[in-house]
């Protein structure tokens, strides 16, 4: 797979791929209901991979040639009647081959034929050939030992290490956002008027490519449609769709994923650890994802549970728990979710095997004053030999998030600079110092904290109005350059979590003027020559929000290098609704000389 280019359509393309397929074989969309194996012949089968690639045609208006599409519709166009089985994927894998062959020379983006300056296939469409040959094989009865659970393992490298594989990944699509909207139809409405509608704003405002739309009965009845797109303006194609939708304020499912962002996390740049005197051992909350990765990141197992399931989720495990499959639940149906601090058995596990690989292990953890997990954390140091403990460096960090993450943040620099353990200390207190955090809130959240009696200056949230839109946490001048106590001795940590900072009335118009004017505010508080650095944002469900953010930030504050956006944990289903936004950093001087 190293010599296909990396996109995104493929999911998209091979999910509309089996759903015709099914449907070209009269079968049913209930997936769960028994198929009868014995109802289909080898004839039947070949008219409904033909009909198959008809169907995906209709399905993909304008379909882009040289991707998945294009090659799974054109395998099975020239398919003849079979006398068997193996005869029957065997022409099918021998087109698929001529077909992927092609693909160099049709796909054009801006113009260039990106695949073939690469020297590459499109991997979406490899992937599907390479599925028919598995296939084939099984056919054939050359898949020998594919019984044997061994197979399946994780392969593991040799003595040699990981190889060193240099393949650059930057073929792709120029718009940046994988988009999806699912639509509860008007009455009277199809597939046909939405497709009409989008291909007009593709066609004369390129609202984007990949676009793909499938339309099936609503479980309440009606119509369903779901629309896929890749774009670099969601709002737009959210607006778009919801000219169709039967509730004209809210989609039944909304969907953005930042294509560039999963790129960059795939195949982007490593930070280099391999000066670094020690591990680090924290929560996931406020931790960057592309720091969940280092070699020298344990993880304490902080959970959210779902009152719904029972199930706890790890927060900062993204790839057994994805945070954007919990919000997208409480989108559609909210619902209570709690927090679970882990045992001092769980976190005594994470402290050996850190101390096992490094020679030291610094432990930030979560605010005693809000979590049991500075206690467990105490109990699994305890539990740990002397010569052990006298190799941890265990602290209260004070901070439930935010601030929290700043100094993990700094933590891991100064690893990488390979400083020791006390030079990296004393940057990380630096840090705190001046490290900020707010989050853009709605009313919906502000009237459940407010309710709980988290939010002081808003009582018990009874004034809240539908539609407003806040602004939280701890911004300067407040404790600008101070040493930061932890509570009992300051309540500063504990009451800047829900502070409220600036709020307005309903109205997108009056929530654009309250980002400004505190945007403004904000810069008229800065120190001389202080600049916002290691600017960190997160948006619930919208990262093209995120990214919006970062451009007015850019455009009105003094910011220093590149401002992160990262998914947020699911720590925040706990706290926070679809939409909203967490914004972390701290002040200083241009550079590093602290």
């Amino acid at each position: 797979m190293n010599q296909c280019d990396t996109n995104k359509d493929g999911k998209i393309s091979f999910q509309e791929f089996v759903t015709r397929l099914r449907v070209a074989a009269d079968r049913s969309y209930d997936y769960k209901k028994p198929v009868d194996v014995n109802g289909i012949s080898v004839k039947d089968f070949c008219a409904a991979l033909v009909n198959t690639g008809v169907l995906v045609g209709n399905a993909i208006p304008n379909a882009v040639e040289g991707t998945l599409v294009s090659v799974a519709r054109d395998m099975t166009q020239s398919l003849t009647e079979p006398n068997d089985l193996l005869s029957l994927i065997t022409q099918w894998h021998e087109n698929g081959k001529k077909e992927l062959a092609k693909t160099p020379e049709q796909l054009q983006v801006d113009g260039k034929f990106v695949l073939k300056e690469a020297g590459v296939v499109d991997s979406g469409a490899a992937g599907f050939v390479f599925m028919v040959e598995g296939m084939l094989k099984a056919c054939q009865g050359t898949l020998a030992g594919m019984d044997d659970p061994n197979l399946l393992k994780k392969a593991k490298f040799g003595e040699e290490g990981e190889p060193n594989l240099d393949v650059d990944h930057s073929v792709g699509s120029k718009f940046q956002f994988c988009t999806e909207a699912v639509i509860k139809l008007k009455e009277g409405m199809s597939k046909d008027d939405v497709t009409e509608a989008f291909q007009s704003e593709i066609d004369n405002a390129e609202l984007g490519d990949s676009y793909v739309i499938v339309q099936a009965p609503a479980k309440e009845g009606g119509q369903m449609a779901k629309v896929h797109i890749h774009s670099n303006s969601p709002v737009e194609v959210f607006n778009v769709a919801l000219k169709f939708s039967e509730n004209e304020k809210k989609l039944e499912k909304e969907k953005v994923e930042d294509m560039f962002a999963e790129r960059e996390n795939t195949h982007g740049k490593k930070i280099d650890m391999s000066n670094a005197k020690f591990a680090v051992l924290t929560d996931g909350i406020s931790t960057p994802p592309s720091q969940l990765d280092l070699p020298n990141f344990y993880l304490i197992p902080v959970t959210v549970t779902p009152n719904s399931t029972g199930d706890p989720l790890i927060i900062g495990d993204y790839k057994n728990d994805d945070p954007l499959e919990l919000f997208m639940k409480l989108r559609k149906q909210p619902e209570r979710v709690f927090t679970a601090a882990p045992t001092p058995i769980n976190i005594q596990v994470e402290m050996e095997a850190a101390l096992a690989k490094w020679d030291h292990l610094i432990v930030p953890v979560l605010g005693g004053w809000a979590s049991a997990t500075l206690r467990n954390c105490n109990k699994a140091l305890a539990a740990l030999s002397p010569d052990l403990q006298a190799r941890v460096t265990l602290f209260d960090s004070g901070w439930l998030g935010s601030e929290h993450g700043a100094m993990i943040t700094e933590l891991f620099r100064c690893a990488a600079l390979g400083l020791s353990v006390e030079e990296s200390m004393k940057k990380m207190y630096h840090v705190e110092k001046t490290a900020y955090h707010f989050f853009f809130t709605c009313s919906q959240s502000m009237k459940a904290l407010a309710k709980a009696g988290r939010v002081k200056a808003l009582g018990d949230g009874s004034q809240i109005e539908d539609g407003q839109n806040f602004i939280m946490g701890l911004a300067p001048p407040q404790a600008y350059g101070e040493k930061r106590e932890n509570p009992p001795t300051s309540m500063l940590k504990a009451a800047s979590w829900f502070g409220l900072l600036e709020q307005c009335e309903a109205g997108d118009e009056n929530a654009v003027k309250m980002e400004d004017d505190f945007f403004t505010k904000l810069k008229g508080n800065l120190k001389e020559g202080h600049m916002l650095k290691d600017v960190q944002i997160s948006t619930i469900g919208r990262p093209d929000r995120s990214h919006a953010l970062a451009a007015k930030m850019k455009r009105l504050l003094p910011v220093e290098g590149e401002i992160s956006v990262v998914d947020p944990s699911n720590l925040y289903a706990a706290a926070s609704v679809w939409g909203e936004s967490q914004v972390l950093f701290w002040l200083g001087p241009p550079g590093r000389d602290y």
